[in-house]
């Protein structure tokens, strides 16, 4: 090889131009929505998904934590089956719809971080001409 000439190409790696990495994917679809976009670059957005979800986990698990220990009382009185069953009625009434809404929201934020990670992974097929 003379000092004219261009060194060689590198390689392709596994992620070319024209294929898709799924490690970001994966990680906002199995880990924490959120994840994928930190691992893509983008770390404002990645964080903000992720304190998003958890504000969402949280809010849900502590209103149904809170009105489960209200109503629990009542049933360590009384551990019969009609009591479980008033039990769980009384809870599905005074925490439903928190809890209908936060998993609506959860269900967004995954799929909106699912998406958009998989968008941005993909890498545009390269130029012949280039």
């Amino acid at each position: 090889m003379s000092k004219l000439e261009p060194p060689p190409a590198p390689e392709p790696s596994g992620e070319a131009a024209g294929q898709t990495s799924y490690r970001a994917v994966l990680l906002s679809a199995l880990v924490c929505p959120g994840l994928g976009q930190v691992a893509l670059g983008e770390p404002f957005k990645g964080w903000l998904l992720v304190v998003a979800s958890l504000a969402a986990a949280v809010g849900v698990a502590a209103k149904v934590s809170l009105d489960a220990t209200r109503l629990l009382p009542r049933l360590v009185a009384d551990p019969s089956l009609d009591e479980l069953l008033r039990f769980w009625g009384d809870l599905r009434q005074a925490s439903g719809p928190v809890f209908v809404g936060g998993t609506v929201v959860l269900a967004g934020l995954w799929f909106y971080s699912v998406l958009d990670a998989l968008k941005a992974s993909v890498k545009p097929p390269r130029d012949p001409r280039c």
